[in-house]
């Protein structure tokens, strides 16, 4: 919890304030501006990052840290599935009441 605060006061107080350029964007439409977000060379670019060379044993260790997350994060996802049907069967709930649970859920754990 401390160290979400700690990211939280980052964020608001020590990142400084990007200015737009308005010029860059004035010439590009919005499907431009989106066929840019979507585009499947930035994927390609990602993934290719994760096994580009690296000095020493860097790259196997990101690769361990990302085979890490996705055994930690796997089992969390389903967990959530699991949580919502026991809610919707034992207490009758609904999706609303759930997601109210589950920001409560969230709250109480960001304050300790």
């Amino acid at each position: 919890a401390v160290g979400e605060a700690f990211g939280f006061l980052y964020l608001t107080y020590g990142l400084p304030n990007v200015v737009r350029d308005e010029k860059a964007i004035a010439g590009v439409s919005s499907s431009q501006m989106f066929t840019e977000l979507f585009n499947k060379q930035h994927i390609v670019d990602a993934i290719g990052s994760a096994f580009k060379k690296r000095p020493g044993n860097d790259r196997i260790k990101l690769l361990a840290l990302l085979l890490c997350h996705a055994l930690v994060m796997a089992p969390m996802m389903g967990e959530q599935a699991v949580i919502f049907l026991f809610a919707k069967y034992k207490f009758n709930w609904d999706a609303g009441a759930f997601a109210a649970f589950m920001t409560y859920r969230m709250i109480s754990g960001f304050l300790g």
